[in-house]
């Protein structure tokens, strides 16, 4: 979707862009947005290859 959008749209998506470098504040949402998915996806991991299934 963020592909159809860059095509049709592509100013838009670039000021949105810079307004996030630009802003403190949102550049930090951003970071901790990111943060936050990336330690999401170190936990699935972790869940589905590392820990054991307990059978009783």
């Amino acid at each position: 979707m963020r592909g159809v959008l860059m095509l049709a749209v592509p100013s838009s998506i670039e000021s949105g862009a810079d307004a996030t470098l630009t802003s403190p504040g949102l550049l930090l949402a951003a970071r901790v947005f990111f943060g936050a998915l990336a330690v999401v996806g170190l936990y699935l991991s972790y869940a589905g290859w590392f820990a054991r299934e307990t059978r009783t």
